[in-house]
């Protein structure tokens, strides 16, 4: 079996890795598991239209994430997965009125097979506003550098914490639980979500498994 992963992020294609393996190459059957896009430069792309990382609902961003599993779908596979993370609207929050979260698609060429959402954190409040700053930054589109290096979470998580690179170790989920929840463990509960339909038993049926 070989499935195609939306990013580059190699913590994003570990996840991926495991959770098949658990769920199909424990057996011994073969799995390969490919990168896919430059995530970077997908993401700089979107920014550039103001998509994320503020998504209106979860709605909003399970189709920018199924996008992604569309766009980086080739016939070679049995399916690809991508995975997303942003910031949506909470009412009822008590701290900043947003939470942080994840979604998981996986498409097969024809439709969507799963989708998979990872757990909730309500952010501190000078991260959203800090990022909504950044986000002005795109209005300016003359300085292109500038967007690139500022307009993302990549940049806070470096701002915050001073590590190059944070976001594709800890994560934004690491940061805010203090290390408790891995972000390893964390995309692989996202990505879990959406792939256990194709594989786990209770949804073993020919109208979720046929290709």
């Amino acid at each position: 079996m070989k499935v195609k992963v939306a990013s580059i992020n190699p913590t994003k294609i570990k996840a991926v890795e495991e959770v098949l393996y658990y769920y199909y190459g424990r057996n011994g059957r073969s799995l390969k598991v490919f990168d896919g896009v430059d995530e970077f430069n997908r993401k700089i792309s979107l920014w550039s239209r103001g998509i994320g990382p503020f998504y209106e609902n979860e709605d909003h961003l399970r189709i920018v994430t199924e996008s992604e599993a569309r766009e980086s779908y080739s016939e070679e596979f049995l399916f690809s997965v991508a995975v997303e993370e942003g910031f949506i609207p909470f009412a009822s929050g008590v701290i900043s009125k947003y939470f942080y979260t994840q979604c998981a698609v996986v498409y097969n060429g024809q439709r969507v097979i799963g989708v998979g959402f990872g757990q909730k954190i309500e952010p501190p409040k000078r991260f959203i506003d800090r990022l909504k700053e950044l986000k002005s930054l795109r209005s300016d589109k003359s300085n292109l550098d500038e967007l690139q290096e500022k307009a993302n979470i990549e940049f806070l998580l470096h701002e915050e914490t001073g590590i190059p690179g944070a976001n594709r170790t800890f994560g934004m989920i690491g940061l805010l639980s203090d290390n408790y929840q891995d972000r390893l463990d964390y995309i692989k509960g996202t990505v879990a979500c959406a792939i256990a339909p194709r594989f786990s038993k209770p949804y073993r049926h020919k109208e979720i498994n046929k290709k």
